[in-house]
């Protein structure tokens, strides 16, 4: 269930290289009590002021506080870098896909069992069907069933087992309400929200709004009024209904740097881009992959 991806290590960046050979020299002193609380003073007194002096970016900061960590394991503990590393866990998601809104629930409950962990979620586009019409209004048993070359029972069969798995997480899901959209505007709008800070809340509005309620998510009515429910202003949600160039390079980027790092399916969850869950598994699975990253 861990999937290890391309990992990212300490950049040899000028100042950074500098700020790390100097407390190699410190390494290599004989510490006394006294010594140590002078260095851990010293320690976070120079990380503070080559972030600031060399306004080294949030990149470097994550890549400079797991070098020190790692490095200095009898005089370094995570708990002092706290506020400057944060776990970032990167999300490709279809708001057509049932198992990402799973996916979601489950990721929420295993982030539960760290309170005293720092996390950013960014949420990224992926389409399963970019060809679905962006006025379908076709009901998903039916379209599964020829999507899959199936009969419609078997698609009504294999939809009420995704349901039961979603009551497991506690979702209430109604596919004879769904209606079969394109995301792509939806897709878009998350973007909007992604500027806003709002890509977490836009994103469980439409998982909602599709898998519970049958709202119709190509319809520009609806996607304003949900948009709007999550806290978007109006006038710049109807500037991207109007305008289907707004935010669309946004949603090819995230499907292109899918298929680099070599996300296949969705949900697809990226973890400090070291480590890697795909697909709606287990909280259980979630929970070992952050703690392999808190060693």
């Amino acid at each position: 269930m861990l999937h290890p991806i391309n990992g990212i290590y300490l950049t040899k960046n000028d100042s950074v290289h500098y700020f790390t050979s100097h407390l190699l020299h410190f390494h290599l002193l004989h510490f006394s009590v006294l010594h140590f609380y002078i260095f851990t003073f010293l320690h976070f007194y120079i990380f503070t002021f080559y972030i600031l002096h060399f306004k080294l970016s949030h990149f470097h900061i994550i890549q400079l506080s797991h070098f020190l960590i790692f490095t200095f394991p009898n005089f370094t503990s995570k708990k002092y870098f706290s506020i400057f590393v944060t776990m970032k866990i990167e999300i490709w998601s279809d708001i057509m896909c049932p198992f990402c809104y799973i996916g979601k629930r489950q990721l929420e409950t295993a982030l539960a069992e760290f309170p005293d962990e720092e996390f950013e979620i960014e949420w990224k586009s992926f389409q399963l069907d970019p060809s679905i019409p962006l006025q379908s209004g076709q009901d998903v048993f039916t379209f599964l069933a020829e999507h899959k070359g199936i009969s419609v029972e078997q698609s009504i069969a294999m939809h009420k087992d995704v349901t039961e798995r979603a009551k497991s997480v506690g979702l209430d899901y109604h596919f004879e309400k769904a209606i079969v959209s394109n995301s792509l505007p939806a897709h878009r709008i998350i973007h909007l929200a992604k500027t806003k800070n709002l890509a977490g809340e836009m994103e469980e509005i439409f998982f909602k709004a599709y898998f519970t309620e049958g709202r119709d998510l190509n319809d520009d009515p609806t996607l304003l009024e949900l948009a709007v429910s999550a806290g978007l202003p109006s006038d710049e949600v109807l500037e991207v209904l109007k305008n289907d160039k707004l935010f669309l390079n946004d949603v090819h980027t995230d499907i292109i740097e899918a298929k680099q790092v070599g996300v296949q399916g969705v949900p697809f969850f990226a973890f400090d881009r070291k480590y890697a869950v795909s697909g709606a598994q287990p909280v259980e699975a979630f929970v070992q992959t952050i703690k392999e990253l808190q060693k």
